[in-house]
């Protein structure tokens, strides 16, 4: 009875992503995230009857996993996600209470950077999860194929509030870390992915590697960013950062070719220890790029 009106209406399925967000995160007041104390995975998947009692209705999180199977359009499911995502990483530069671009001090009760990242982190975990769910291996590799790609490539309608620059940084770590959090999560982050999601290797190689084509013939000037510049460079960075700190078994398996493009754009960017970074993942072959690129 619960799960009817998110078989029939996504005006439905928005909102109960919404709820989710809010009661994992708390709410959003005047585009800030307002702390509240009952907050987090209690709060989103409900209390259990020996901590409360007889639970009386159903959290937002167990209804979530409870229809997430019988959604209309995943691919509306994705967008309201990835549009939460983004309105809460404004949310919490806002509050954190400076421009990138300007005083460099904080002002006195607001969030630091890092602790407003580390959210970001826990937001985009969240996200992952709720995707992963809903959509499972198809909705992932739409998302590295075509989705993100165009969110990046799209100007949108994205309303930063008064930290400008750092909201636009906090948007591209917080996609970043949806697609690469949402892509472990499938495809694990061994050499194979995992028995159970049934992806054979190939698969996850053809996709990681266009996704990071993608991002080389952006960097190269051959398609025309629409996100702007300080969430994209964002977006890279933690992207590929991540990739060599946490899934450096799917760095051998994408072409050479791309990877050598990529780090070319990167040194000019003047990222050269992220760039060696990525070419030492790269396998025996790249050795030699490697030394061409510290010369």
């Amino acid at each position: 009875m619960f799960r009817v009106p998110f078989t029939r209406d996504n005006n439905a399925v928005a909102q109960l992503i919404r709820s989710c967000f809010t009661s994992f995160l708390g709410p959003l007041v005047n585009g800030r995230s307002c702390f509240v104390a009952n907050r987090g995975v209690i709060n989103l998947m409900g209390q259990s009857p020996g901590q409360s009692g007889c639970r009386l209705s159903i959290s937002p999180g167990c209804l979530y996993m409870r229809s997430c199977g019988m959604f209309l359009d995943n691919n509306f499911v994705c967008e309201e996600i990835f549009k939460v995502v983004i309105e809460r990483a404004h949310a919490l530069a806002n509050e954190c209470g400076c421009d990138i671009n300007g005083p460099s001090y904080l002002m006195s009760g607001r969030m630091s950077i890092s602790c407003a990242l580390s959210s970001v982190e826990q937001i985009a975990s969240l996200a992952a999860t709720m995707l992963c769910h809903a959509g499972g291996v198809k909705l992932i590799h739409l998302m590295y194929d075509q989705i993100v790609p165009t969110l990046l490539l799209s100007p949108g309608d994205r309303k930063r509030g008064s930290a400008g620059s750092l909201c636009s940084i906090f948007e591209g770590f917080a996609l970043a870390f949806v697609l690469l959090l949402s892509g472990a999560s499938i495809w694990g982050i061994g050499e194979n992915p995992p028995v159970y999601t049934s992806v054979h290797p190939s698969k996850r190689q053809r996709i990681v590697g266009m996704h990071l084509e993608f991002i080389s013939m952006v960097m190269e000037g051959n398609m025309d960013l629409g996100c702007g510049q300080a969430t994209w460079r964002a977006y890279v960075l933690c992207f590929v950062g991540l990739l060599v700190d946490f899934v450096p078994a799917w760095i051998p398996q994408v072409p050479l070719k791309t990877l050598q493009k990529l780090a070319s754009g990167l040194k000019k960017w003047h990222e050269h220890d992220l760039a060696h970074s990525l070419l030492e993942r790269g396998g025996p072959e790249a050795i030699s790029i490697v030394v061409e690129h510290m010369l």
